[in-house]
Formats: structure tokens, C-alpha cells, sequence
């Protein structure tokens, strides 16, 4: 079996071989992404959604106008930023540059409408991410909420007097008037200290790549810094949703403390339950699945218990961490993530990624594309024999020819570099998604910098083609086993 070590000319690529020891900790035969002396990071965050669906509809909530909410709520934080500048003066630095977002049943409705349902929103849910300064009992909130407060009535809403969420905070409100439900903005404070990305959101921290958006890159530093790890990741949402399921199971199939209960309607839970399962059911792109849970959502007529049979039908029993098939939740959550990373790095409107092979046991899911660039970068390897596999010419231009069409991608639920027919009937062919990680620039910065550190001299561009030698020796594996 070929590998990237072997496949080099020592005589004419000394520091190829070299600087590939160096990446792969010195091993000397053909190495996997766990041997990686720099882990690969899931840092590809990219807004997948945008701005303009999040919007106060002016006809149903008391106004003149629609008003767009990432601006409001942009404009909110910096307000109340400036104001408590005045009291802790190191917090003008984060003005214009303090991370917010939307979150929760808002922004699912935007992800799979386009626009916000407000009969399927209840709240309008907005994390604030704070300097790790700002403390929760700093009184920060109340400046939120009176710049929010100020800001609705000067674009001619009406916020409610002494606005209370179920559980007895004050909180800005408005009213629909088609419905008369009362929308209430949740003002989560999260702090932007080490570690907050390990943590849940009413722990004071936490990120997710879930049905989060951004409106601008404020938050990209921070996710560097914390340094993600495309494992950790995979364990960390892991354990959010067994968690998640563990409560909910009780909730649903047990019963509820007496305190709480009281902040709760009838069949709170049961309701809950539904749009939780269709989040992860949307996550992993099964559509179909979402509007099925959905669809019971809105127009349920059946008994509570029935209702409870559904949801532990249609999703729970599926992926009851309980059940012993933790292995099955791990492949789920990590089709979940796989699919998330890849719709932000894909170009807007990919129908390829997240496809998914007829046959089901196949397990094969289809991601974005590999970057042309590193793709000729490889190819020029494999041209000039540089890698001691020279391929004829005509394979060369007919896999040059793939990259042109978008078919050489990444994939989960492949063991290696093969290629591929998709769906449509056209060629290609597909490397596991893992290295989607590994083949960028970032990558390559961040790993020359690590070997720097460690004493041994190398440019970003010498780690790119190192790099790039060993996406050419996965080519020309595939070519090997065709």
C-alpha cells in the first residue's frame, strides 16, 4: 500500500519528505489525521443563512414599517456598551466588535422557511456575547433592555409595560395583533472567557454550529483562539444532546417538579419535544423527517399520550442514548456536524452537499467541494512524477476535469480516496471530510507556525506543499485501487 513518504523522490524532494515526518510526528510510513502533529479545527464558520429574514413585521406587531433585527439588535448592544464605558471604561474596545446572535425556534423558522413563522416563534431569542468583564450580575442586562426598549418606540413599536417571562424577569415585549401572542426578546448574557465554547448556554457560555447566525465575523477570533478541535466537537454535541434527550425523556414519560410545572401550559413538554427533534432532524438534512415532526406540531388533534407515542416514534427511540447504540448517536452527530461545516463552506445554493446514496446502507454522505487550487497543486505533483506515481496525462486532465465540475468532494461514510458516481450519473470522486480541515491555507499557516515554534524552520508555503503532495498521493491511491 502506497504512501505519501514513499511516494516522494528522496533525491529530488528531501524537504517534502522532511517537513511530512515533521507533520505526521515522525512516523515513517503512510500516516492518518489522527497522527497529525497539529490537529485540524473546525474554525469554517460561515454565516449560512442571511440577515434579511430577521425582521419585526411592522403590520402585526404595531408599526409602520418591518424592521430589520440584526441591525436593531447590532445597534442595542453597542448603545449599551458606550453606556457602561462609562462606569468600566475597558469595554469601549468591544464596541461594534461584541458577538451577537440568534438562536432557537427564530432562527429554525428562518432556516427552513426563509422567513420567520411568528404562529411557530414564541420568543425572540438573542445571545450576547460579552467581554468576560461584564458579569451577570454587573447590571449590563438593564441597560440592554432599556436601549431596546428606547429603540423599539423610536421606530414606532409599542413595547408592553412590565414585560415578564414565564418565569418572572422583566423582559421587552410586543404584542401580534392577528394572534395576540405576546413575543418576549430573551437577552442571554455570555461571557467570551476561555472555555466558553465548552459550556452550555445557561451556564454562561457555549457555541454551536447549530442553526446559529452571525451577523458579521465578530465571532471568528474567538472560535480560534478556543481552538476546536473537529473531535472535541463531535463529543461536545454528543453530550448536549444526551443531555437533551435525558431531560426531555423525563419530562415527557416521567413528570415535572410542582415549581416548575406552574410556569408550564398543558403538554409544554410534548410540544417541546417536537421542536427539539425536528432541529436534529433538520441538522442532519432530513426534510422529509422535519416536516413530518412539523406537521404533527402544528395540527395535532390526538390525546397527550398519543402524542408522546409519536415523538419516541419518530425521533427518541432512534437515538435514545439509553438504548446501547451510542455508536449509532456518535455517526449521527458527526453527519450532523459534517453537514453544517459544509453548507457553510459550500457556495450558496450546492445542491450536491448533503446528498445522500439511494441505498441507505451505504451511509455515504456528500459534502463540498475540495479547492480547485489544491486540487492543481496535487495534480502538477502526480503531471511531473514529482512523487515518483507519474499518471498519463489524459487521467490527469480527465480528474482536472472533475475538480472543474465540482465532483471532487469530501464525504463522510467513506474509508478512503475512491472514486465515485454520483447520483446524476456523472464520475468523480471522493476524500473522507476529515481532510477538509487539513487542505486550506489556514491550515497551513497555523501548522508552519507550530513547527516554528517547535524549532524546525517552515514557510506556509513549504507545509501547502507538503501538503499537497500528500493530496496527491490520496489520488493516486484511488487511481491504484481503481
Amino acid at each position: 500500500m502506497s504512501d505519501p513518504f514513499s511516494m516522494i523522490n528522496h533525491r529530488e524532494s528531501p524537504r517534502l519528505r522532511e517537513l511530512l515526518r515533521l507533520l505526521f510526528r515522525g512516523k515513517e510510513r503512510w500516516g492518518l489525521v489522527r497522527d497529525l502533529l497539529v490537529p485540524p479545527l473546525a474554525l469554517s464558520h460561515r454565516n449560512q443563512i442571511d440577515a434579511a429574514p430577521f425582521a419585526l413585521l411592522g403590520d402585526r406587531l404595531g408599526a409602520a414599517r418591518d424592521l430589520p433585527m440584526a441591525p436593531l439588535m447590532r445597534s442595542v448592544v453597542d448603545q449599551s456598551l458606550q453606556a457602561f464605558s462609562f462606569f468600566f471604561p475597558p469595554v469601549k474596545d468591544y464596541i461594534g466588535r461584541s458577538p451577537i446572535s440568534p438562536h432557537g425556534s427564530m432562527v429554525f423558522s428562518v432556516s427552513r422557511w426563509g422567513f420567520i413563522d411568528w404562529n411557530y416563534v414564541r420568543d425572540l431569542d438573542w445571545r450576547i456575547y460579552l467581554p468576560p468583564q461584564i458579569g451577570h450580575e454587573s447590571g449590563f442586562l438593564t441597560f440592554l433592555r432599556n436601549a431596546l426598549d428606547t429603540s423599539l418606540r423610536d421606530a414606532g413599536y409599542s413595547p408592553l409595560l412590565r414585560g415578564k417571562d414565564p418565569e418572572g424577569r422583566d423582559q421587552v415585549q410586543l404584542r401580534d395583533s392577528k394572534t395576540g401572542a405576546i413575543h418576549g426578546f430573551h437577552l442571554y448574557l455570555l461571557s467570551m472567557e476561555p472555555g466558553f465554547v465548552s459550556r452550555t448556554l445557561h451556564d454562561g457560555g457555549g457555541y454551536s454550529v447549530h442553526q446559529t447566525y452571525f451577523p458579521e465575523d465578530s465571532i471568528d477570533p474567538y472560535i480560534e483562539v478556543q481552538g476546536i478541535h473537529w473531535d472535541k466537537m463531535i463529543a461536545r454535541q454528543r453530550q448536549q444532546y444526551e443531555e437533551m434527550f435525558q431531560k426531555i425523556s423525563f419530562n415527557t414519560f416521567g413528570g415535572d417538579d410542582p415549581a416548575s410545572a406552574r410556569l408550564k401550559t398543558p403538554g409544554w413538554y410534548s410540544i417541546k419535544a417536537f421542536k427539539w427533534y425536528a432541529s436534529l432532524a433538520h441538522v442532519r438534512g432530513l426534510s422529509s423527517l422535519v416536516d413530518e415532526i412539523l406537521g404533527q406540531y402544528h395540527s395535532f388533534d390526538g390525546t397527550h399520550e398519543e402524542m408522546v407515542h409519536l415523538i419516541r416514534h419518530h425521533y427518541y427511540a432512534v437515538l435514545d442514548p439509553q438504548s446501547g447504540e451510542a455508536g449509532r448517536l456518535e455517526r449521527d452527530l458527526s453527519f450532523a456536524l459534517s453537514l453544517a461545516y459544509a453548507r457553510g463552506r459550500a457556495p450558496r445554493g450546492d445542491r450536491l452537499v448533503g446528498e445522500q446514496e439511494p441505498d441507505p446502507a451505504s451511509r455515504v454522505l456528500i459534502l463540498e467541494a475540495a479547492p480547485p487550487d489544491w486540487i492543481d497543486a496535487a495534480l502538477l505533483f502526480l503531471d511531473q512524477g514529482a512523487t515518483g506515481a507519474r499518471v498519463a496525462t489524459n487521467l490527469v486532465s480527465r480528474i482536472r476535469g472533475f475538480s472543474d465540475a465540482g465532483r471532487i468532494r469530501f464525504a463522510d461514510g467513506i474509508l478512503d480516496t475512491a472514486f465515485h458516481t454520483f447520483p446524476d450519473g456523472a464520475e468523480g470522486m471522493l476524500l473522507t471530510s476529515v481532510w477538509s480541515f487539513v487542505f486550506t491555507d489556514a491550515y497551513a499557516r497555523r501548522a508552519s507556525e507550530t513547527l516554528r515554534e517547535n524549532g524546525n524552520n517552515a514557510t506556509a508555503e513549504e507545509v501547502r506543499q507538503a501538503l499537497a503532495a500528500l493530496l496527491a498521493s490520496l489520488i493516486a491511491r484511488a487511481i491504484r485501487g481503481n
